[in-house]
Parts: C-alpha cells; sequence; structure tokens
C-alpha cells in the first residue's frame, strides 16, 4: 500500500511529464506562399483535372486547360510562364533530361527564405522557350517569376486535347497540392472566376484565390 509521500511523488513526476509533453507539441509547420499562376491571362482558363482525376485515379498535379471543361477538342495552347523565380532546365518528348516525365518538359528549383527548396514541373508543353537549356541534368538557366517557359501542348499524350500539367514537389516523387485541396477538380477554385472557391489553410499561392503575375505590356508572353 502506497503512502502519503510515494503518492505525491508519482503526482510530482506525473506534473512534469504532462508539461514537458504539452512543450515538446510541434508546432504547424509554415506554408511559403510564393506562387503565382503559370499563365499570363486567366480568361478561359479553368482546371481540368485536379489532385485526383474525375475517374477517381491519383493525379499529383493540375492540369490547366484553356477552354470548355471536359471538351477536349476546344483546348488551345497558351503561354506557359514560371511560377515563380527560380533555376530551369528542360527536357524535350522521348528524350531523358533533369526530371522523369512525359512528353516535353521544364523543371525550375526554387530556393525559398527558409532554406527550403521547392520544384515546379510543367509538362506536355507544344514547345520550350528559347531562353531554358534543353537536355541538360543542370539547372543552368535563372528565370524570374513570369518569365516565358514554352507553350502547352499535348506530347507525350497526343491522344488527349492541348493541357498544361502542373505540379509542385518537394522532390521528384514527392507531390504537394499547391491549393491544399486534394480532391477532384471541382473543388478547386476557378482560374476564370467562375466559382468563389478559396485555397485550402495550407496553400503555396501567394493568395488563397491564386492569380497570374502582374506583368509590364513588354513582358506579357504572346502565342506561338
Amino acid at each position: 500500500m502506497s503512502t502519503p509521500l510515494v503518492r505525491g511523488r508519482i503526482v510530482a513526476l506525473l506534473t512534469v511529464i504532462l508539461a514537458t509533453l504539452g512543450t515538446a507539441a510541434p508546432a504547424m509547420a509554415r506554408t511559403e506562399r510564393f506562387l503565382t499562376l503559370p499563365f499570363p491571362d486567366t480568361r478561359s482558363m479553368h482546371i481540368e483535372d485536379g489532385w485526383w482525376r474525375v475517374d477517381g485515379t491519383a493525379h499529383h498535379g493540375i492540369d490547366y486547360i484553356h477552354g470548355q471543361v471536359g471538351k477536349g477538342w476546344t483546348w488551345a495552347s497558351f503561354p506557359v510562364i514560371a511560377a515563380a523565380d527560380g533555376w530551369a532546365c528542360a527536357a524535350l518528348d522521348k528524350t531523358d533530361g533533369c526530371i522523369v516525365g512525359v512528353g516535353t518538359r521544364v523543371l525550375i528549383r526554387h530556393k525559398l527564405p527558409d532554406g527550403s527548396v521547392l520544384l515546379t514541373y510543367y509538362g506536355h508543353l507544344r514547345k520550350v522557350a528559347p531562353a531554358i537549356a534543353v537536355g541538360t541534368d543542370l539547372f543552368s538557366t535563372h528565370v524570374k517569376r513570369g518569365q516565358l517557359l514554352g507553350w502547352a501542348g499535348r506530347t507525350g499524350l497526343p491522344g488527349t486535347g492541348i493541357h498544361l500539367h502542373f505540379e509542385l514537389m518537394r522532390k521528384p516523387g514527392v507531390w504537394i497540392d499547391p491549393y491544399d485541396i486534394y480532391a477532384k477538380r471541382s473543388a478547386y477554385p476557378d482560374p476564370a472566376g467562375r466559382n468563389t472557391i478559396t485555397s485550402g489553410p495550407a496553400y503555396w499561392w501567394v493568395d488563397p484565390v491564386p492569380a497570374p503575375p502582374v506583368l509590364s505590356v513588354a513582358r506579357v508572353p504572346v502565342a506561338s
């Protein structure tokens, strides 16, 4: 049978343990909000597929289209721009490069203010902009937010309509939903403003309803 002294020591020990657990609880991770939309104009721009495709299969990215949702024959090409400053490399369809992927693609390495590194991926491009180095394993081209990377296409997936497949990654194969929504397309903010949905609490865009960067007239890319 425990004595009052023993019981007192047990209570004191439990108090210390509980206090320690309370101070050791991890704080919620802070999200660096650094991305803008990877195209310069939101008119007629929509999301065809979100983190999950409409058929329920995993997608791990966002498909942007210029046209009508679900009607691939209406989709047109559009300029694809850098979502943030960084260092870029590119690979053509059916060739090796700095990132494994389907079709012609660009990868940008972003170093954030907290020292962490994230990657953005731009896939199925019809053409890469002349300023971006192609066919190298090195991130050798410095790009600024809003700089032209190429034009949306369907390389690697010729049976689909023209679109941009956009990804955010911690490293190749470790994907993040930049909207922090992790759902099908109907759950996402519409780039053209046809709904009032906002991003989840841990979004990576500059704003909860993402927008393109503000570009001078001279910097606005044109179709090619």
